[in-house]
């Protein structure tokens, strides 16, 4: 016996967010569904309009193969198609089945949870040329275009012309679900909803989770009769028929009754997918029924994945003009607090590309308990008392608040200079902080209809209703400032480590100018600076280290990526420095690394009996491309050694790379050489150039941490002041002694020794 599946009740339509949707029970009445067992292809589920649409008996057709059904080759297309299958608008077929009425029709097919299910439709084309040559007409008027609301507008007028409804939309969703009409074309004679918002409770929880499964969506007629599904109630198949890829699943009577109280008489909506989420969507409304043909509906599916690569595009980049000019900011901040006699004083003087860094309109620094503000902001009073209340809940971490006066409603008074507030601890001393303000943005938010009335309680029911009333509902907020971004919390951070390294060199500077009586003490803070350098970098070293990979490969990207428009010649240069910077400053996080790593004592020596002339040879031949372009000689003698030397390969390397860095930067006429013999006891190596040489007072201090030669000739200003700090205790590591001597203006020799005697410390690790 057939019987219908049967429908929710409403007892199951207590709260729109339970309802189940996605097993209605029925489909729209314009089309004819068919489901069977995927195991054995046998028909378990036809829709009531089955016989009347194809002249085949209901009882000849549930519990049937599905090949005797709707024919041999019909049945080999279907296959193909599964095996294929993407997504189910992509599969559409159009064939000629064994039906007494209509038998071409066009069918789509898609697997799910154990079932096969075919869609009929009339066949239809849209007529409007070449599905392919539609596509590329719209797309080379989008491709172009790199502003998210100009992308939108375009996207709308191109829909309405390929589709035809009345009014086309684009919906964007914030964090809490609302959706805001950011884009609209339409009728002239209708009523625009651009900037209108809706609550997130017009879309419930489940329906979002269909429109991520399906992302298209086609209503016929609005106030269609549902067509029931039937059944065998022997038990064929006694769960309820999971429909959430079915293009004519019959939708929620809420949803239809919603979409009456609007005047809308059909509708197609398709999804914008960004990263597993619901990003928006593009929706159509016509105020009469409307059938959409099977192209244009595919045709909308890969659009609507296209727009969705198109906004990912503009996002990044607003976002890659974003961080360029964050980095020009705190590039002019950093040359602000070098240059001037305090961090404070530089921080003041560079108080526009401080405010800039994070669009904010006021500022307040407080270094060593004392106050300075800039730009518009509370008296230094009201200004003290924001510091302290967000120093106890920072835990050291960036704070950013939209309403300040939300979270302490004794500073609602200051909503017109600091209604929102992003507050960065500064980790050097307790209490010191710099807080960006925003003062507070009155907005008008237009939402169709009452929000906090989306839904209505019907009377003497627990049902809801949606609401009948879309007229404008204005809501003005106050007290709450534009919203924070992510990107000005890490240029925050960025900032807190040019002040953190500011203060360490300030407080070396004042240190620097004590007197010979104080020495002692000076030695001592001296210590405590050095201490304080190798945790900070130590601790920077692994905070860069992913940072910077993530951001080396957007730019690389950016840079290189055939399939993107070339770049204007300003905008790519400004990502060529920050992408050789980015390089550089890579570079300098893995020394720093290798540094924290020996002062710590954690560096793994592995020592190997090693044919170290070879190796050096091999090392200093990587360095010939570049000595050749410098115009420069290079001359390696290596000879070889009376027996093997246990070092650790990668500590050699670092050692002799360093070396012949060093000689090369500050060697601009003559040439290299490097030599290395048996001295006795040890082995020797000799680094000798030919370069600008070293001051005879800076002789003492040459290998001293983080000291750097003022005012040397170089190729470059790039250094940290901890290269040859690192190879004196790498050397040490393997028992031996490194010392230098220097002539200005005619050179430098580095002589590096190894003992033989080496080679037993191998025993602890069982080489010998």
């Amino acid at each position: 016996m057939i019987a219908p599946i049967a429908a929710a009740t409403a007892a199951d339509l207590e709260s729109c967010a339970s309802e189940p949707i996605q097993i209605p029970g029925a489909i729209q009445p314009h089309g004819v569904l068919i489901a069977a067992r995927a195991t054995d292809h046998r028909v378990t589920h036809v829709s009531a309009n089955f016989a009347a649409s194809t002249g085949i008996p209901l009882k000849s057709a549930i519990g049937s193969p599905l090949a005797s059904l709707i024919g041999p080759d019909p049945m080999a297309a279907v296959s193909g198609a599964l095996a294929s299958e993407r997504y189910a608008p992509a599969n559409v077929l159009t064939l000629t089945f064994p039906f007494q009425r209509d038998p071409d029709r066009n069918v789509v097919v898609h697997r799910h949870a154990g079932h096969i299910f075919l869609e009929f439709e009339p066949a239809s084309v849209s007529h409007q040329g070449p599905l392919v040559a539609r596509l590329h007409a719209i797309m080379a008027a989008l491709r172009e275009i790199t502003s998210i609301a100009e992308l939108c507008e375009h996207v709308t007028q191109a829909f309405r012309a390929l589709t035809g409804y009345d009014r086309v939309m684009v919906y964007r969703f914030d964090a809490k679900g609302n959706g805001q009409i950011i884009a609209e074309d339409c009728r002239p004679e209708m009523e625009p909803y651009l900037n209108l918002r809706y609550p997130a409770s017009d879309i419930p929880v489940q329906a979002r989770r269909l429109y991520l499964k399906q992302r298209v969506r086609v209503i016929v007629d609005v106030g269609y009769r549902p067509v029931a599904l039937l059944a065998d109630d022997r038990g064929l198949d006694s769960e309820p028929l999971d429909m959430s890829y079915c293009g004519l699943r019959s939708v929620s009577a809420l949803h239809v009754e919603y979409l009456q109280n609007m005047g809308v008489g059909a509708t197609l909506a398709v999804s914008l997918v960004q990263d597993d989420h619901l990003w928006g969507m593009i929706v159509c409304h016509h105020l009469t029924p409307r059938s959409v043909p099977a192209d244009v509906k595919a045709l909308c599916d890969v659009l609507g994945q296209l727009v969705m690569l198109l906004i990912d595009k503009a996002s990044e980049h607003e976002a890659i003009e974003s961080f360029l000019y964050r980095q020009n900011a705190l590039a002019a901040i950093k040359q602000s607090v070098e240059r001037t006699a305090s961090v404070s004083a530089g921080l003041i003087e560079a108080s526009d590309a401080l405010l800039g860094l994070v669009s904010a309109t006021g500022a307040a620094i407080r270094l060593n308990g004392r106050v300075r503000s800039f730009g518009v902001t509370p008296p230094i009073e009201e200004t003290e008392a924001v510091i302290t209340q967000l120093q106890g809940i920072a835990d050291d971490d960036v704070v950013m608040l939209e309403s300040l006066e939300a979270r302490f409603p004794q500073f609602a008074t200051l909503a017109s200079t600091a209604s929102g507030a992003l507050f960065l601890p500064i980790l050097n001393n307790p209490g010191d902080a710099i807080v960006w303000f925003r003062p507070e943005l009155p907005q008008t938010v237009v939402w169709a209809g009452d929000p906090n009335k989306a839904v209505q309680v019907e009377d003497g029911t627990n049902r809801l209703s949606p609401r009948k009333s879309f007229a404008a509902w204005r809501e003005l907020l106050r007290g709450t400032s534009a919203p924070w971004t992510n990107g000005e919390a890490g240029a925050a951070q960025d900032l807190r480590r040019i002040v953190t390294v500011g203060l360490l060199h300030h407080a070396e500077a004042r240190l620097m100018r004590l007197s010979k009586e104080e020495e002692e003490e000076r030695l001592k803070a001296m210590a405590k600076i050095d201490r304080a350098k190798s945790l900070f970098f130590a601790n920077v070293s692994h905070e860069f280290r992913t940072p910077l990979t993530l951001m080396l490969a957007p730019l690389g990207d950016a840079l290189n990526d055939p399939s993107a428009p070339s770049l204007p010649p300003p905008q790519r240069q400004r990502i060529e420095v920050a992408h050789r910077n980015s390089l550089r400053l890579l570079r300098l996080v893995n020394t720093l690394l290798d540094f924290s790593e020996m002062e710590t004592g954690h560096v793994a020596a592995s020592f190997q009996p090693t044919d170290l002339a070879t190796l050096t040879v091999d090392l200093a031949e990587s360095f010939r491309p570049a000595v050749d372009r410098a115009g420069l000689s290079l001359d390696i003698d290596c000879s070889a050694l009376r027996q093997r030397l246990y070092v650790d390969r990668d500590i050699w390397e670092k050692v002799v790379l360093n070396l012949l860095s060093n000689a090369f930067k500050f060697t601009f006429e003559g040439g290299i050489s490097l030599h290395l013999r048996t001295d006795g006891p040890n082995t020797e190596l000799t680094i000798r150039d030919t370069g600008v040489g070293i001051p005879s007072h800076e002789m003492s201090r040459l290998f001293e941490r983080f000291h750097r030669i003022e005012g040397q000739r170089s190729r470059s200003f790039e250094g940290s002041g901890i290269g040859l700090a690192l190879v004196h205790d790498l050397v040490r590591l393997h028992g031996g002694t490194i010392e230098a001597s220097s002539e200005p203006n005619v050179g430098t020799v580095f002589t590096v020794r190894i003992p033989f005697r080496i080679a037993q410390i191998s025993q602890s690790t069982g080489d010998e």
